[in-house]
């Protein structure tokens, strides 16, 4: 008996193990006649089917509208065209449940195509993919559908995504999908799961179809070019990068859903374009676009409203660079308000000359990192000013102006979001606020004319955190009133007629606590006005004191002044002699300190930063002050005021191991004493310190700073005096310095302790006073 296992067994094997059948039909062939093949018959369900010829394979002698075959592969650096006339449905499907054999398979270099001559009724050529989840097919080169007649139907990818399957193509990142059908309409893959990974590109050039949903790797590309008339359909909400070329478009390209994309590149939408719409009701869709986007002059962008009364508007969302050589818009009929936001997280470049226009729709400017302009920017269309500066040149210049109906406006505006650099203003109206600011300082000017001025009329406004008389001099005009005691030394405005013909003008400048007015009325405070000819300032007269405030000691609100004579350079200035407006020679200032930080250089040394919001006097003095865990400070070094600078540092090269502490003991040129928060590092040792709360005496929110010697996560504990936890919350810290804004207002009055633990079980405590 044993003399027959051996052989029975090897029988066994062989009927089980799949047959491959290659393809030796030449150039011309039929599928059907079994002589065209290696095995001598036609392909089974059974059998791995490969083809390394180039070749032309006519495939109607189907039995059937379905092929079975266990798989397909195309390799040999070989062209590969299946071609069928249908009538119906006709499907080669391809089963593969092996992770050793895919069911279908193009390799680099080889390009495989369904041909469909749809002669007559609707029919469709599929390449059908059915099989294990992973295991169905990979393209590593070309697969091509395309298709002749006079039919609706067409050659299509179909990947069977039933939960018994969950198939999947891959497309790698040389590998490219291709729908080039000259007549009809097919599904373009709908229902289709691709998995499009970097490099790899799907490329639409029938007119119209869908492209498919899937898993879309953000650098995979879908390309549809095409002079048809008939928009293409997105079926998914995620995709690569996305090119559309639809030189012949006649109808919108439409997202009516949430849809992102990476690059997003707008080569031509031909006499359409690409729209974003609201759903019914407020919820706009938005189109989220995470990389580039780039409009040619042949293409326009428009996000726009439904027409259903009350429905929301369109959102498009920009986390890149923009280049807008074409239109970016909303639809003429949206009675909404439509949104280009800009919401990355680095900062966004935008260039181009292209159109932004709208007269209900806003450029939002949100992203804390700003926007830089690398060519001059037009808008025509209104602006909300959320976080982030937009920075210009002379060059690259910033410009509103009035829309194809309203005069365009701007919301919003802030210490944290403004134009940095000069912008300008042109149409029609009585005035305009320039929302312009300079490093952390948000400082508009606004100028109101006596009549409406012309659409033509040019204006350019740009706010300078600079002492305004290291520029122009203290060339005062005695005859002016009021008389001029002195200006400020920090700050100064320019508002400039490029072109028109404006009347005469009022100037209103916005006072804030940075401008260091401590006059409680601003009685003694006005505007002056630079007068190139003459060579000195001259005092206006004041039209208006409105807002005023107190932040004490400073006093904020707006000067307004009566028609001046000429633009040109504008400042604040008194007519009292012991004045706060940063006159460091004539009325010095309390300290006013901006920012303070210690950072490590290597193990040691260290260097010591702290920025001043004004100018100082060298009368003025400042120590840096080091200590250990024993807080026993000792100066290190001394520093005076700088009277054209507000930045200072000194690297301690003594740095020890163990807790260093900083701070600067400020004194100003009367003698009053003050000092920044504690600082520290942490060197060559394991660890984190609080090292400050401000205030320690809290009303609503304080600021708590912690040194640690490497990233780490802490909780953050608040009890009472009985003990009872009153707050609890977990923060990530970086190496260095980290400053963590803690909300106290739900507390009750009261004493409380501020424990940080970290995972290691160091702790660390400050107590503090709620109010």
């Amino acid at each position: 008996m044993k003399r027959f296992l051996l052989p029975l067994t090897i029988l066994v094997s062989i009927a089980v193990k799949a047959q491959t059948n290659t393809w030796t039909g030449g150039l011309l062939g039929n599928w059907g006649n079994g002589a065209n093949w290696s095995q001598g018959h036609t392909p089974t369900s059974s059998e791995d089917v490969v083809i390394n010829t180039n070749s032309s394979i006519n495939v109607n002698s189907f039995a059937g509208n379905v092929r079975a075959i266990r798989s397909l592969k195309i390799t040999g650096g070989v062209s590969v065209k299946l071609t069928c006339t249908v009538n119906g449905t006709r499907y080669l499907r391809m089963s593969s449940t092996s992770t050793s054999q895919r069911g279908l398979v193009v390799d680099a270099g080889n390009t495989l195509i369904f041909d469909a001559t749809n002669t007559t009724g609707t029919g469709f050529w599929i390449c059908d993919l059915t099989g294990t989840a992973g295991v169905t097919g990979l393209i590593d080169g070309t697969l091509q559908f395309e298709g002749t007649g006079s039919g609706s139907g067409g050659a299509s990818l179909n990947v069977y995504t039933g939960a018994s399957n969950n198939a999947n193509l891959v497309v790698s990142n040389t590998g490219k999908i291709i729908h080039m059908l000259d007549t009809g309409d097919d599904n373009g893959g709908t229902g289709s799961y691709l998995n499009m990974q970097s490099g790899s590109v799907y490329e639409q050039q029938e007119d119209g179809g869908s492209i498919p949903f899937g898993n879309w790797n953000a650098g995979s590309t879908v390309k549809v070019i095409t002079n048809g008339a008939t928009p293409p359909v997105f079926a998914g909400n995620i995709y690569g990068n996305v090119e559309i070329n639809c030189t012949g478009l006649t109808s919108p390209i439409i997202f009516n859903k949430d849809i992102s994309f990476n690059d997003f590149n707008l080569v031509s939408t031909g006499a359409g374009r690409v729209t974003v719409k609201s759903g019914a009701g407020a919820i706009p869709y938005v189109l989220t676009i995470n990389g580039t986007l780039t409009v040619s002059p042949a293409s326009t962008l428009e996000a726009t409203n439904n027409t259903n009364s009350g429905d929301g508007t369109g959102w498009i969302k920009l986390k890149g660079h923009i280049i807008n050589n074409g239109t970016i818009t909303e639809n003429a009929g949206g009675s909404g308000n439509s949104t280009v936001e800009l919401n990355g997280t680095s900062n966004q470049n935008i260039s181009g000359s292209g159109t932004w226009v709208g007269n209900h729709f806003f450029f939002t400017m949100n992203n804390p990192a700003g926007a830089t302009l690398l060519s001059p920017l037009l808008l025509k269309c209104n602006m909300i000013l959320t976080s982030g500066k937009i920075r210009t040149t002379a060059t690259n210049i910033f410009t509103m102006s009035k829309g194809p109906v309203n005069s365009v406006h701007w919301e919003g505006g802030s210490s944290a979001s403004f134009v940095e650099g000069p912008m300008k203003y042109v149409g029609t109206g009585t005035g305009f606020t320039f929302p312009v600011g300079k490093g952390n300082f948000f400082a508009p000017i606004r100028y109101e004319n006596l009549i409406n001025y012309f659409l033509s009329d040019t204006l350019m406004g740009e706010y300078f955190r600079i002492n305004p008389g290291s520029v122009y001099g203290h060339n005062y005009n005695p005859a002016a009133s009021p008389s001029i005691d002195h200006i400020s030394t920090v700050e100064y405005w320019s508002v400039n007629k490029i072109s028109g013909t404006t009347p005469g003008t009022r100037i209103v400048i916005s006072v804030n606590q940075n401008s260091f007015c401590t006059d409680s009325n601003l009685d003694s405070t006005f505007i002056a006005r630079y007068d190139a000819g003459a060579g000195q300032w001259t005092s206006c007269a004041t039209f208006r004191r409105d807002g005023i405030s107190n932040s004490p000691p400073y006093v904020f609100g707006d000067i307004g002044t009566n028609p001046v004579p000429a633009f040109g350079m504008f400042t604040l200035a008194t007519n009292s002699g012991p004045n706060p407006l940063g006159n460091a020679v004539q009325s010095p200032l309390p300290i006013h300190l901006f920012t303070f930080d210690a950072t490590k250089i290597n193990s040691s040394s260290a260097l010591v930063t702290w920025q001043l919001a004004d100018f100082s006097s060298a009368a003025e003095k400042f120590d840096v002050q080091r200590a250990g865990n024993d807080r026993n400070f000792v100066t290190i070094t001394t520093q005076t005021g700088k009277e054209n600078d507000r930045f200072y540092n000194y690297t301690d090269n003594e740095l020890k191991t163990g807790v260093n502490l900083y701070r600067v003991r400020m004194t100003d040129k009367d003698g009053r004493v003050s000092y920044t928060r504690i600082v520290a590092i942490i060197n060559e040792v394991k660890g984190f310190l609080l090292t400050s709360l401000m205030p320690t005496i809290v009303t609503q929110s304080t600021r708590l700073t912690v040194a640690s010697s490497d990233k780490q996560r802490i909780d953050i504990i608040v009890t009472d005096m009985q003990g009872r936890v009153m707050l609890r919350r977990n923060f990530s810290i970086a190496a260095g310095n980290t400053n963590i804004d803690l909300s106290m207002e739900k507390l009750q009055s009261g004493a409380y302790a501020l424990t940080a633990v970290s995972e290691q079980g160091q702790m660390s405590t400050i107590r503090f006073i709620k109010q």
